[in-house]
């Protein structure tokens, strides 16, 4: 020890500590529960479906005609019993699309091992997918709404593993972009890009303070500031790439529009990946 500071911060250190404080106060702010699920629509946003239950004729009331004032075939949710199985229904759909393309006729697991063995033909994809949703039909019997918020609750918590899978796919396709940038190793690349996450995290933080803010506040005009700042992502992104690879502006363009569409395609990969994996921890 000499007593000198060091000349820059590890960016691995950076990225765990950003990505820890980041995922800390996501989970958070966005946590899937039945009891607690969301409805938005229009200007009706983050309600819990708790408190619409709770609502007098008159609250109710009012909250049905913000509804209706953006969508004219919602009058059908004055009667509060139909609004709420209209709710069910919007859940229970969605718990089959994540699960299998069709609903499946099977009730138990028995029944279904019974079909197979008199001939029915699945692969083993099929045979997984209709286990799985005879298990989840079992489990959450009569209250699709938990399954669908479990499947959610675990889907954002493997955001973390996502997000670490797709740095170095990232860095990788940096380093194809620039292949004939001879003096850029892949080390390079990666480091450039565990600044850009760390940059990308810091700025949805501020988006999540805006978004509060306006929530609880009714300020709607910070909708503009989340917006801008969801521009500036890219803008700043853009900048790095210039300034850090050196190269004229339509190169650089080029280079940021092929690597985001490039990205988008891979994530969206692993984002189904990672999906099916959520929905078998279920």
């Amino acid at each position: 020890m000499v007593g000198r500071r060091a000349s820059y911060l590890n960016p691995v250190r950076m990225y765990v500590f950003a990505s820890a404080l980041f995922f800390l106060i996501f989970f958070s702010l966005f946590h899937m529960d039945a009891d607690k699920a969301m409805v938005t629509s229009g200007d009706v946003n983050h309600i819990p479906i708790a408190t619409i239950k709770n609502m007098d004729a008159v609250s109710y009331k009012k909250f049905v005609d913000t509804l209706v004032r953006n969508d004219s075939a919602m009058k059908f949710a004055y009667d509060k019993q139909q609004y709420f199985k209209y709710i069910d229904s919007l859940a229970a759909a969605a718990v089959t699309f994540h699960i299998s393309p069709s609903p499946s006729k099977y009730k138990t697991q028995a029944e279904y091992d019974s079909a197979l063995a008199h001939g029915k033909d699945h692969n083993w994809i099929e045979r997984q997918l209709v286990r799985k949703q005879i298990e989840i039909n079992e489990k959450y019997k009569g209250n699709p709404k938990a399954a669908l918020a479990a499947l959610i609750n675990n889907l954002q918590h493997s955001l973390p593993q996502l997000l670490f899978v797709s740095l170095p796919l990232f860095a990788l396709l940096l380093k194809i972009l620039y292949s004939r940038r001879k003096q850029f190793y892949y080390t390079n690349h990666a480091i450039f890009t565990i600044h850009l996450f760390v940059f990308v995290f810091i700025a949805l933080l501020f988006i999540f303070a805006l978004d509060r803010l306006k929530t609880f506040n009714g300020f709607h005009w910070l909708g503009y500031l989340s917006g801008l700042m969801g521009l500036v992502i890219f803008f700043y992104h853009y900048k790095a790439m210039r300034n850090f690879y050196q190269q004229r502006r339509a190169k650089t363009v080029l280079k940021f529009i092929l690597l985001h569409l490039t990205n988008f395609v891979i994530v969206a990969l692993l984002f189904i990946l990672f999906t099916f994996l959520s929905l078998f921890k279920i």
